[in-house]
């Protein structure tokens, strides 16, 4: 059975584990010393450097999977392990700890009030009343939404730019009710179209950091959409 394809969000960020961690501490060990020590220390200038502890797993992930990936002619690894989390000072991830921000209603009136253009700011109150991640929201066409706007099948996402047909997650795929008042305001701004939203896959990268400040701040929009 082939394997499929990885997405580029995840190669690009298991190359930034490369670049930023894994090669500069580890880059100059032979993969036959790769072991419980040396990914340890890792560990521990992870640590340091204030990284999540499901940061820490997936990057401790990336070096098992390297490690394991040497194999001989019959398929067997060349370096088998027995990685001992206990020892390697591995976090445990503790949703209850796990950075979730969500925007309070005060936040996404905020950027309702201050967005002037009419398709973002239906853009930004469906993100709000469906519940969707970002790159969910960028990728809906109006194909995915039903005639009488009442739901929404959110099936691909947008990364950088470009429609995926896939979501971070087989289990995303799903259809989503929306309130009245949100159906009937999307149902206007839709009028006769019957293809459309493309444009919404390519915002301003003012308003990309703009987001990412929300994201991670209680604080008001400091952003203001033109």
């Amino acid at each position: 059975m082939r394997r499929k394809s990885l997405a580029p969000s995840t190669l690009l960020n298991w190359r930034n584990c490369l670049d930023e961690w894994l090669n500069p501490n580890l880059g100059d060990l032979p993969l036959d010393s790769a072991d419980n020590l040396p990914v340890k220390k890792l560990v521990s200038v992870m640590s340091e450097g204030r990284l999540s502890a499901k940061t820490m797993r997936n990057y401790v992930q990336v070096v098992k999977m390297v490690v394991a990936s040497a194999v001989n002619e019959k398929g067997k690894q060349i370096h088998p392990r027995e990685w001992n989390e206990e020892f390697i000072a591995l976090p445990v991830v503790s949703k209850k700890k796990q950075r979730c921000p969500t925007f309070s209603g005060e936040v996404v009136t905020g950027i309702l009030s201050k967005t002037k253009k009419e398709k973002y700011r239906i853009m930004f109150a469906l993100f709000a009343a469906a519940g969707l991640r970002f790159g969910e929201g960028l990728g809906i066409g109006i194909k995915n939404i039903s005639p009488d706007c009442s739901t929404i099948k959110i099936i691909e996402k947008a990364w950088r730019g470009e429609r995926q047909r896939f979501l971070k997650t087989e289990s995303g795929e799903r259809e989503v009710d929306l309130h009245s008042s949100v159906a009937a305001m999307l149902r206007e701004y839709i009028g006769e179209r019957k293809s459309g939203f493309g444009s919404m896959c390519r915002l301003p990268k003012a308003w990309m950091r703009s987001f990412a400040f929300w994201r991670t701040s209680s604080a008001e929009p400091r952003v203001t959409p033109s």
